[in-house]
């Protein structure tokens, strides 16, 4: 009939089958599952105030943090009126340190650091939750060459975009692994 070859093939084939199903139908997930606390179904997410020069700063952390939540949690963002929560966040200040630099002094590398401030707070104004001062950090390479050309100017504010979105990512992981976490 069927070479043992074969058979063997069939047989590691159907076990990958069976043990991928399994492990797919039950329900397991990598990342906990569930609602940022016990008595909160629907938030509400404000644009944060923004007290940088950076006019897109407040938006790009309220988006990251409902990416965030909408990704990982099972509470639903929603309008103010329909929220028994908001979330309100304020990033604070956005600090540029230097990271390389030639013999020069010419700066190769730079570090953006940025902290928020970020609460949960009840429909009746009562805080659930409170993080001041949550920080992170990206570097980026700075525009090489000797004199500001306009691409160079738009290349950097194009790198210090990148590295506030990718802040933002990072402060909106951490803020909703602590409210889950503190509930």
């Amino acid at each position: 009939m069927w070479s043992s070859d074969v058979k063997h093939f069939l047989l590691i084939t159907a076990a990958c089958f069976c043990l991928f199903w399994s492990v797919s139908g039950c329900g397991y997930r990598l990342e906990q599952s569930g609602p940022l606390s016990r008595n909160v179904s629907r938030v509400f997410v404000p644009v944060f105030d923004n007290n940088t020069i950076y006019p897109d700063a407040g938006v790009a952390f309220s988006n990251a943090l409902i990416q965030e939540i909408m990704e990982q949690t099972t509470t639903k963002v929603s309008k103010a009126q329909d929220a028994s929560c908001q979330i309100r966040g304020s990033v604070k200040k956005i600090v540029f340190s230097p990271v390389f630099r030639d013999a020069d002094e010419t700066v190769w590398q730079q570090k953006i650091t940025v902290w928020a401030d970020i609460e949960l707070v009840h429909e009746n104004e009562k805080i659930l939750w409170n993080a001041r001062k949550m920080t992170a950090s990206k570097d980026y390479t700075v525009s090489r060459g000797q004199s500001p050309t306009t691409n160079r100017i738009q290349e950097k504010e194009t790198h210090i975009q990148n590295a506030i979105q990718s802040i933002a990512q990072r402060i909106a992981q951490k803020a909703v692994h602590a409210m889950r976490n503190d509930f």
